[in-house]
């Protein structure tokens, strides 16, 4: 049997700013109000961190969820710090002039609950156009010990659905 957690952007520590903030810290949690910003390629903004993984059991998967708009269709880099090292830069395209949410697996970098917990995330800018980032979590699936098969592309986007519907009916 497997169990899912998000976790949602929870720190934010300033180590390196060249995009606009607006809102409350840490600005890509689970709110429409807070976002991040900027219009020019090679910009970058990080730390930001991670709710801890509250269950220590077999990962199956880890991916990274990113909620975000451009002016034009635009790349968004990133690096994700596993707690020893900063990985290689990875690339999502954020589709031109409507709120829109992209993935990523990073299921190879972070592996571990220890991995998971201590990890952080960069972005940089590689497009020209407006680029705006609203929310951010890492989605875990977890093995609790049943034999479980990892999730299908189809039931990722379901569990997706449904925990962001959760999330907003409070």
């Amino acid at each position: 049997m497997t169990h899912d957690e998000i976790l949602y952007v929870d720190e934010y520590d300033e180590v390196l700013c060249t995009w606009q903030k607006e809102g409350n810290s840490p600005y890509l949690h689970n709110t429409d109000n807070d976002y991040i910003w900027v219009s020019g390629n090679g910009y970058s903004i990080h730390d930001f961190m991670f709710r801890d993984l509250p269950i220590d059991a077999p990962l199956i998967s880890c991916f990274l969820f990113i909620e975000g708009n451009c002016s034009g269709e635009g790349t968004l880099g990133f690096f994700i710090y596993d707690g020893e090292a900063w990985s290689d830069e990875m690339q999502v395209v954020i589709p031109q002039d409507i709120w829109s949410w992209v993935n990523y697996d990073i299921s190879s970098i972070l592996n571990t609950q220890a991995k998971i917990n201590a990890s952080k995330l960069w972005l940089v800018c590689r497009t020209s156009h407006l680029l705006t980032i609203r929310r951010v979590y890492l989605f875990v699936s977890l093995d609790w010990g049943i034999p479980a098969k990892t999730g299908s592309p189809l039931l990722l986007l379901l569990a997706h659905w449904f925990w962001l519907e959760r999330g907003t009916r409070k």
